[in-house]
């Protein structure tokens, strides 16, 4: 049936909102404001965030206000898409339901596809083989069926999402759809036991994004006005010195993409040239100019920095800033709420890795002098302290091959596995020598080959040939696993990292990926195994949680409490699985992120 704008949505005075019975999964979705506004929504203002709920369960499904809450406060299962990064957050932040309450009875299609189905590396990167698991992409893989086109023409016809108005029926009607989709799809999707744990570490999660990470605002003005200065020094100095254009080609007006013009690219090479910079294997264009691509230039950032090769740096940032790529510290700015950022913790690499999202806080150097985790702060009164994982992925490896060589280093807490390779390398593990091998022997235990290990800064065709043989005498059953569980991944075989997450590899990448993707994703749960220990014996700390970086965690922690905090969470993130010690250590107080790495 076709609702007309005419027809007026009318609530049932006698509608019953009371939760089914406790077996009967409920269906919800939510209509809001802007979803980057979750945090900066003024109600006061611009009335409720959530305009519109439904929920319900399969031909009972309600739409209305605050009055079909009732329904998500029982203790129903919750099904629905996106629910544990976005609707149930959503809820605890706008309507007082906290997520430890809802979260953890989830039934998020978007987490049980990924499992059912989950993406290789190259599906999760940008482009036409990106893999979506939206409700529409789900709804076409697993129903063979479309979600609802009504919403997007409804915002189109009153000017935005939060404009739609309440009671035109066709907003009900749309939201009701969705609810009864998800539905669907859950029958088709049973959840699984992983699926459950992953919704008891989504709580996690979603309780870290809600509690935010302080920041120092006034600091990090400073350095985005100090930013801004150097970038207009370095389009001066390439307009000047190289001829780069600003303007139009009639002079009329200032060239909105000046670097993208026929001038503009012969004066960036020009420039980057003069430099120094070797230029023989950077990518060119159709046209034969050098590629702008993002990532190439952020590799070419990130060489022209380690070189000390500052006028090169300069200019590669003057262009990327025309790209529209913000500085670390603009785009934290952005994210920034009053003196918080709220990231988000999104577990949708092909490993199941956490990427943190808006702001980017992962990408953020760890010990360079200008790095921008300087501006992230503990809360008043407290300190921060970064607690990681003992050469977690080696251990990983260890777990699945059950070497009894590499078992005997990683149980043996007087010895190094990174030290002894070292040793092997450059006759010695100083400092500098051992942080180069540590890239060398992850590398070799995940599949690289002499000519890779002999890429690793500082290390020797010779060193890495020692490396290679000696690794190959003491972990034999290594060679033995990575064989099988490459020729697995050739066989498009779902793989299991030891805690029942699946993954897969991209097709012809088996070689590395295949052992590489055990090492990392389970690094993966072993963090989320230990934070759900940490739920379980110490629920107290865990809206102390900041950060997560794959196998480190962030916490702000009171003064007076540090050393008990420390002996508490470094105990609870202790895992032993499969015969192997998953050991944990933690840095010194910080009044800084990047305090906790002062050496």
């Amino acid at each position: 049936m076709v609702i007309t704008p005419a027809e007026e949505y009318l609530p049932d005075p006698f509608a019953d909102h009371e939760p089914p019975a406790p077996s009967v999964p409920v269906g919800i979705d939510l209509e809001t404001w802007d979803a980057n506004d979750l945090f900066r929504h003024e109600p006061v203002v611009l009335g409720p965030y959530v305009r519109l709920t439904g929920a319900g369960p399969m031909d009972d499904v309600a739409t209305g206000g605050a009055e079909v809450l009732e329904r998500v406060r029982g203790a129903n299962t919750l099904v629905g898409v996106n629910l544990a990064l976005f609707d149930l957050p959503a809820l605890h932040v706008h309507e007082g339901i906290p997520v430890e309450q809802t979260i953890p009875r989830a039934h998020d299609i978007r987490f049980v596809a990924f499992q059912d189905d989950p993406p290789t590396s190259w599906e999760t990167k940008a482009g036409p083989h990106y893999k979506r698991y939206n409700l529409e992409s789900l709804c076409q893989r697993y129903l063979d069926d479309h979600k609802s086109d009504l919403g997007k023409a409804l915002a189109a016809e009153y000017g935005g999402w939060g404009h739609i108005a309440f009671h035109d029926a066709r907003y009900h009607e749309y939201c009701k759809d969705d609810v009864e989709k998800a539905l669907r799809l859950a029958e088709v999707l049973p959840l699984t036991d992983y699926d459950r744990r992953e919704m008891e570490v989504a709580a996690v999660t979603a309780r870290a994004t809600i509690e935010g990470f302080r920041v120092d605002v006034p600091a990090l003005e400073r350095r985005i006005t100090e930013q801004a200065a150097e970038l207009a020094r370095g389009r001066t100095m390439l307009n000047e010195q190289y001829g780069f254009p600003t303007h139009t080609k009639d002079g009329k007006s200032v060239s909105k993409a000046p670097q993208r013009t026929a001038a503009g690219k012969i004066a960036f090479e020009n420039a980057i040239r003069a430099t120094g910079f070797p230029l023989d294997q950077w990518d060119r264009g159709k046209d034969g100019t050098l590629s702008l691509g993002k990532e190439l230039m952020t590799e070419a950032l990130q060489y022209a920095e380690a070189e000390g090769m500052a006028d090169a740096a300069l200019i590669i940032r003057s262009v990327q800033d025309m790209n529209g790529l913000r500085s670390n510290a603009a785009n934290i700015m952005r994210c920034t709420v009053g003196d918080r950022v709220h990231p988000r913790f999104e577990p949708f690499q092909a490993s199941g890795r956490w990427s943190v999202t808006e702001p980017g806080l992962t990408v953020l150097k760890k010990s360079a002098e200008d790095s921008d985790r300087v501006f992230m702060l503990p809360d008043p009164g407290e300190v921060l302290i970064s607690f990681d994982a003992d050469q977690a992925d080696i251990r990983c490896v260890a777990f699945h091959s059950q070497d009894p060589g590499l078992l005997a280093i990683v149980n043996d807490p007087d010895r190094d596995i990174h030290s002894e390779i070292s040793d092997l390398a450059f006759g010695d593990h100083e400092s500098e020598h051992r942080f180069h091998t540590k890239s060398c022997d992850i590398g070799w235990l995940y599949g690289r080959s002499v000519n890779g290990l002999a890429m690793t800064p500082g290390i020797e065709y010779e060193a890495a040939q020692r490396v290679d043989e000696t690794m190959r005498r003491q972990f034999g059953q290594v060679i033995d696993w990575q064989h099988e569980v490459r020729i697995r991944a050739e066989n498009r075989a779902l793989l299991d990292n030891g805690f029942g997450r699946h993954f897969r590899c991209d097709e012809g990448r088996e070689y590395t990926q295949a052992p590489a993707g055990f090492g990392q994703s389970m690094t993966r749960d072993v963090v989320a195994e230990g934070l759900l220990t940490m739920k379980r014996r110490h629920p107290e700390l865990i809206p102390r949680l900041r950060l997560i970086v794959h196998d480190e965690i962030v916490m702000s922690i009171p003064r007076a409490d540090v050393e008990d905090v420390r002996r508490a969470v470094i105990e609870d993130m202790t895992l032993i699985k499969g015969g192997v010690h998953f050991t944990w250590g933690s840095s010194p107080a910080g009044e800084k992120w990047s305090d906790c790495y002062a050496k």
